[in-house]
C-alpha cells in the first residue's frame, strides 16, 4: 500500500487498491477525499 500512496502523490492521481491475501484477508487503500 505504501507504493500506491507514493504513486498517488507523485502523479497527483486518485488511486484505489484492493488486495486479498491467500488467507482471505482484505487490505485496501484509497486516496479519494
Amino acid at each position: 500500500m505504501k507504493k500506491a500512496r507514493e504513486l498517488s502523490v507523485l502523479c497527483d492521481a486518485e488511486i484505489a487498491v484492493i488486495v486479498f491475501s491467500q488467507r482471505g484477508r482484505l487490505s485496501e487503500f484509497s486516496n479519494h477525499e
